[in-house]
C-alpha cells in the first residue's frame, strides 16, 4: 500500500464515520484484528463501509473485501453480494438494501 493511501487510511478511522462494521474491513485491510468483529446490519452501517472504501482505489477495494471474507466467516455472504447492496446504494434504494441486509443478518 502506498504512503498516500496509507495516511488516508489513518485518517479515516479516527473520524466521525467510522462503525463497527467498517472498523473490521479497516482491520482486515490494515492487518489487525478488531476487538469486535461486525458485518453491517442497515444501510447506516452500509454507507459507513461503502465510504471507507471509496477511500481507496479499485485494487485496494477488492483487496480489503478478499481480506474481510477470509479473516471472518461471517462476511463472506456480505462480500458475494456487494456490487448488488453498492448499486442499490448508490441508485438510493435503500428499502431493497435494507431488505438485503436483513437476510444475510446472522441470527
Amino acid at each position: 500500500m502506498d504512503k498516500q493511501l496509507n495516511q488516508k487510511l489513518m485518517d479515516w478511522i479516527v473520524g466521525d464515520h467510522v462503525g463497527l462494521s467498517s472498523t473490521t474491513i479497516w482491520s482486515a485491510l490494515m492487518g489487525c484484528q478488531p476487538s469486535r468483529p461486525s458485518v453491517p446490519y442497515d444501510v447506516a452501517d452500509f454507507k459507513r463501509c461503502w465510504m471507507l472504501l471509496m477511500e481507496c482505489d479499485t485494487e485496494t477495494q477488492k483487496l480489503a473485501l478478499e481480506n474481510v471474507a477470509k479473516r471472518h466467516e461471517i462476511w463472506k455472504p456480505y462480500v458475494e453480494r456487494w456490487r448488488y447492496m453498492t448499486d442499490l446504494f448508490v441508485v438510493g434504494n435503500y428499502i431493497e438494501l435494507s431488505k438485503v441486509l436483513k437476510a444475510l443478518r446472522p441470527c
